[in-house]
């Protein structure tokens, strides 16, 4: 498709911060993307009771600044003033330790000229040490309704994706009351009602490791587990989970998060939906019909 013909993009960035030092870097792989066909714009949101450091922010006219006037409020709360702020219909959440891909944002342009309704689309990742010694890629496989596979613990940075703004809403944006964990659970209330394009492309190179996290990660299962209750509660879940389990391990792992819940709500004492999770387990089991009569179905299950 020539330039002439492509299809416009506009894109907000939107990048909390508690001026560590390598906002620059990270931002400067946003701001030289190259943006033909592309409106794009960069909120930072300081989420500290002081201001940034000097020179730590590109001199670019793109980028819009905003203070909490507080000590970390918490990314997810930050992020939700971000997408408030955003004037793109795509929103892209970036964090400030983390890079961006030369082309990545062709990748995605590309990707929405041949999916033009798409609300979520997702690339590649290179996973690094926080010093930049190389882990491996992560190809992104997984494309269409993945909510089983979100519930079963499939992960992807969200800092690889595009998501359109009315998506973001209307899936609720981020839950303040998860510190951490909070793209997980965002990202399996988006996959209750949109599906994921895969963008095949590398896009985004992630620093793994938790030394010098801005968030804390002792709650993380503990976070996703109360997401999982959220999610199972919404009327529509069991239908599209079960529409995404498309293998048996897919459903054994499905059975095996809805008797987690199960033995959840027992030590709460919630014995009408510690009921209802046994039903819905149970209508899994029957809808993988002689599937759940193998042994492996139930190893996966059970597996520790």
């Amino acid at each position: 498709m020539s330039s002439s013909n492509a299809v416009s993009v506009s894109i907000s960035s939107i990048v909390p911060t508690v001026g560590r030092e390598h906002l620059r870097k990270s931002l400067e792989s946003i701001l030289t993307q190259d943006l033909e066909g592309i409106d794009h714009d960069v909120i930072v949101l300081n989420d500290s009771d002081a201001p940034l450091p000097d020179g730590l922010l590109p001199d670019d006219d793109r980028i819009r600044t905003t203070s909490t006037g507080k000590s970390r409020m918490g990314c997810g709360t930050v992020r939700n003033v971000g997408a408030v702020l955003a004037t793109g219909r795509y929103l892209h959440f970036f964090d400030d330790d983390d890079l961006m891909l030369p082309g990545a944002f062709q990748a995605f342009r590309r990707t929405l000229e041949h999916h033009p309704d798409a609300r979520w689309i997702h690339g590649c990742v290179e996973r690094v040490t926080r010093s930049g010694d190389f882990i491996d890629r992560l190809p992104q496989t997984l494309e269409g309704n993945v909510l089983a596979a979100l519930l079963s613990g499939e992960w992807f940075p969200l800092q690889a994706s595009l998501v359109r703004s009315d998506l973001f809403f209307e899936a609720g944006g981020f839950d303040p009351r998860y510190p951490t964990s909070e793209d997980m659970d965002l990202m399996m209330r988006m996959s209750l009602r949109s599906d994921l394009v895969r963008v095949p492309e590398l896009v985004f190179r992630y620093s793994e490791g938790m030394e010098e996290s801005a968030s804390p990660r002792s709650m993380d299962v503990e976070y996703l587990l109360e997401a999982h209750e959220t999610i199972f509660d919404q009327p529509d879940a069991l239908r599209r989970a079960l529409a995404s389990a498309t293998s048996v391990y897919w459903r054994a792992q499905l059975v095996r998060n809805y008797l987690i819940s199960v033995k959840r709500n027992a030590r709460a004492g919630a014995y009408g939906k510690l009921g209802l999770r046994l039903l819905q387990a149970g209508q899994v089991v029957v809808r993988s019909g002689l599937d759940s009569l193998r042994p492996a179905f139930w190893r996966s299950v059970f597996a520790p």
